[in-house]
């Protein structure tokens, strides 16, 4: 077997084309006329049970001579070969050659395993020649019989995989590979193979990227033919042939979805259109990334229907869509949810007044008037972003759902609809994502104001829908300050439905004023007068709901054809950072805003446990509204070692009300203990002495914030400052402290030692770490400020002699004034 050299793991797929070649040697005795004959044996039942087909289709084989062998004929002479068959086979193929030398001959075929075969087979050759006589043929005494290649079968199913080569297959099966052919309509592709083995209505998956050969692959029945995962493309093999045709070309319906496509490394002047439509029945081409070829997709002039839907097409040499001039109905062809950028062609989508190409993206401010001929669209149902590439890199982040009675989710669950009363239908919702400018529909017309809280969606009615309600859910917990300020006192807390932050956009009649909140009366200049849509905040879901029927505005009818959506908020703080962390003495508290808007103040709230009750420690006055980039900083001293503290940030809207608009946290501070390091000093002197000790404890300790100062926060734009300006070193007065009970005093001895010295216990000299606490001995009172610590009090107690030492000074000052006596006494008396 040439090529597939092998068969994939599992088996060579039912319908799989094989090649093989047979070499063998010759000697021919008769050379007047052909001489050798090639017969090739196949089992005659390929099915278990009582089937009856055989085991191999030759209907688009072939068989032929090899380069250095003279041309053989297909056929057998005088039925030697079909004699010949072996038990339980049938004469698959055979070809004649005459021979004039003693040389080695070869010989080619192609042929199929037939769809319906279910078990393994053996493909066999015989090799015969003529005798001496010139009349009887005898099996070559070079061949001792036949060659045979035994083929293991992996029988069709309903769901079917291709590959370029086995070894792509892995453990998928049945599979279909590239054999030896190039030839048209594909064969030779496993695709081709694929699509000729499977009954209508089965699915092909794409692994990995395979090359396709010079001619398009003929889609000649209905099959979903897909992608299986990001790897999966189809693409080109470069020859000249090839590059003049089509990649693919549909003549029957079918669906093509979920693949790269696109002309490999065809010239720019012989590149090919990448999908053919060629049908009198329904195409649908969906979630395909459709690439740097001629033409995207071409269209042929057949009563067929095209659906063209969330593709990305793009870098195409010619168009994206070009419809071939014909019949004038502009329902034949759909152009929609689609990324359809960068074409060489002055315009995008040509329809020749055979298509409509609406809510699709045309570009950052494009309109489709101005990059579509002969159309049927609407510059108001464009799509305001473009639509976020899918995550497997095919296609575009849209989905055709239905709308049941219950809720049905997409996008990871971030969006679901549902309907209470009435028929099931569809609509389209269309993903634009969030983060950046590029992902806010409209954004250049005013409408990027809004902070998001989800994915800004576009949900609009499928072409045959007929509702009578829909209720869209979008999910707002994109992230936990999302959730804090949806759930605040100022929207969701509100129960007010005119501020529950759901958002839609109107680019068309101007109905709203840049977003409008679902549940309000819109306000812009085309709204006349309407009211809102029943909206509600579903807290324990984390989503909000908007009732949409033909009451209020978005209306079903009126709006449901071109309308953006999002939860998220205008007013408030965006926050971006949030945290507590202790620094020497004290916490800092710090937060960043990536913007703000109607805040007047913050608040922040101290507890000693996570569920409260919390208090006021400070509250700190917002300049004004901020688009850019603005941090804060505040410093607590009044903490404690070896206690654990909660602090939360409330922020304040600016109107009359001074409502909550926003409660973060809370975040932990865990002050560290005391660390007790023991350090033995001990001095030895070598005769006694008498040395006075002296205990001076130098201890700092917290600053409560004194009441009436204003707090401290530091509001910067663009990097938050490296931190707070440490306060100075302001030594308070002499005076004697008394150490806080239990606080150790450290002090150094100098020990007297009598004849030998005398090894004593080390006096441990206790010190707190952690930048928490130092206890310094001072000694003969010298004063050594703390200069890491932060402002605090540093004081110096008198020396205070020790007992013994004053005996010593009362009894020798009793003996200077016993002998003073009686000196005076002895001159008196004298």
């Amino acid at each position: 077997m040439t090529s597939p050299a092998a068969c994939p793991a599992s088996g060579c797929a039912a319908g799989q084309r094989l090649n093989f070649g047979v070499e063998f040697t010759v000697n021919p005795q008769f050379t007047s006329g052909p001489n050798t004959q090639v017969c090739i044996y196949a089992p005659a039942d390929g099915q278990q049970g009582t089937g009856s087909n055989s085991w191999a289709d030759f209907s688009q084989g072939w068989i032929a001579g090899g380069t250095s062998t003279p041309v053989f004929t297909p056929g057998e002479q005088g039925s030697v070969c079909s004699t010949a068959a072996p038990a339980g086979s049938l004469l698959l193929t055979s070809a004649y050659a005459q021979y004039n030398t003693a040389q080695t001959g070869q010989v080619h075929l192609a042929f199929n395993i037939r769809r319906t075969t279910d078990i393994a087979g053996e493909v066999s050759a015989k090799i015969f020649q003529v005798a001496s006589d010139g009349t009887s043929w005898t099996l070559s005494s070079s061949t001792s019989g036949a060659f045979t290649v035994s083929v293991p079968v992996a029988a069709v199913s309903q769901t079917a995989y291709t590959a370029e080569l086995p070894a792509a297959c892995g453990s998928f099966s049945p599979c279909y590979v590239h054999s030896g052919d190039d030839k048209e309509h594909g064969l030779g592709t496993g695709l081709y193979d694929a699509i000729q083995a499977l009954d209508p209505g089965g699915k092909i998956f794409i692994l990995r990227d395979q090359r396709l050969k010079s001619y398009p692959v003929r889609i000649n029945k209905y099959l979903v033919i897909r992608g299986y995962n990001a790897e999966s493309m189809l693409t080109s093999i470069n020859s000249d042939a090839g590059c003049s045709r089509s990649l693919l070309l549909y003549q029957s319906a079918g669906v093509l979805r979920d693949l790269t496509l696109n002309d490999g490394n065809c010239p720019a002047s012989n590149s090919r259109t990448l999908v053919e439509v060629d049908s009198s029945n329904l195409v649908t081409i969906r979630n395909n990334t459709i690439n740097s070829g001629a033409i995207g997709v071409l269209v042929r002039n057949q009563p067929g229907k095209v659906d063209i839907q969330f593709n990305k097409i793009s870098n195409n040499l010619e168009y994206a869509v070009l419809v071939e001039p014909g019949s004038a109905d502009p329902g034949r062809v759909r152009i929609t949810g689609n990324n359809l950028l960068d074409n060489g062609s002055d315009i995008q989508v040509n329809c020749n007044a055979g298509g409509t190409a609406d809510h699709n993206f045309w570009g950052e401010g494009s309109l489709p008037s101005e990059n579509a001929a002969n159309c049927i669209l609407s510059d108001g149902k464009r799509l305001g972003a473009p639509i976020l590439s899918s995550s497997n890199g095919h296609g575009v982040q849209a989905v055709l759902g239905t709308v049941k009675g219950t809720y049905t989710y997409f996008f990871d669950g971030k969006i679901g609809v549902r309907h209470s009363t009435g028929d099931d239908f569809n609509v389209v919702i269309i993903n634009h994502g969030q983060g950046t400018q590029s992902n806010i529909p409209f954004f250049e017309s005013g409408s990027g104001e809004i902070n998001p809280c989800s994915s800004f969606f576009d949900v609009f009615l499928a072409a045959d829908a007929d509702p009578k309600n829909l209720e869209v859910a979008l999910k707002y917990d994109l992230n936990e300050y999302c959730t804090d300020i949806i759930e605040s006192d100022f929207y969701c807390g509100s129960e007010t439905q005119e501020r529950f932050p759901l958002w839609w956009y109107d680019p068309v009649n101007n109905v709203t004023d840049g977003w409008d909140l679902t549940g309000q009366a819109p306000n812009g200049p085309g709204s006349g007068g309407a009211l809102g849509q029943t909206t509600i905040c579903d807290t324990q879901q984390n989503q909000i709901v908007v009732k949409i029927d033909n009451t209020g505005r978005p209306g079903l009818l009126s709006d449901l054809t071109f309308t953006p959506f999002t939860t998220g908020f205008i007013e408030g703080a965006a926050l971006t950072d949030f945290k507590v962390e202790f620094i020497n003495f004290y916490s800092k508290i710090s937060w960043q805003t990536a913007r703000e808007k109607n805040i007047s103040k913050y608040i922040i709230l101290k507890s000693e446990s996570t569920e409260g009750p919390y208090k006021t420690i400070t509250e700190v006055d917002v300049d004004g509204d901020s688009t850019s980039t603005t941090s804060y900083q505040f410093y607590d001293y009044d903490v404690t070692l070896s206690k654990s503290y909660y602090y939360q940030l409330q922020v304040i809207h600016s109107g009359t009300e001074k409502e909550t608009i926003g409660l973060h946290g809370p975040i932990t501070l865990q002050v560290p203990g005391p660390t007790i390091t023991n350090t033995p000093t001990v001095t030895r002197t070598p005769y006694p002495t008498s040395t006075p000790i002296y205990r001076t404890p130098t201890r700092a300790y917290y600053r409560s914030a004194t009441p009436g100062n204003p707090p401290t926060p530091v509001r910067t734009f663009g990097p938050s400052p490296t931190g707070p300006t440490k306060p100075p070193y302001n030594p308070s007065p002499s005076s004697t402290i008394t150490p806080l009970p239990g606080y150790p005093i450290e002090f150094t001895a100098t020990a007297t030692q009598s004849g030998y010295p005398i090894v004593e216990d080390p006096t441990p000299t206790p010190t707190f770490s952690g930048s928490l606490i130092s206890i310094t001995p001072e000694i003969e009172g010298t004063k050594t400020p703390d200069s890491d610590q932060g402002q605090q009090d540093n004081v110096d107690n008198p020396a205070q002699p020790q007992w013994t030492h004053l005996l010593i000074g009362i009894a020798s000052g009793l003996i200077v004034l016993f002998g003073l006596s009686l000196l005076l006494s002895k001159i008196y008396f004298r």
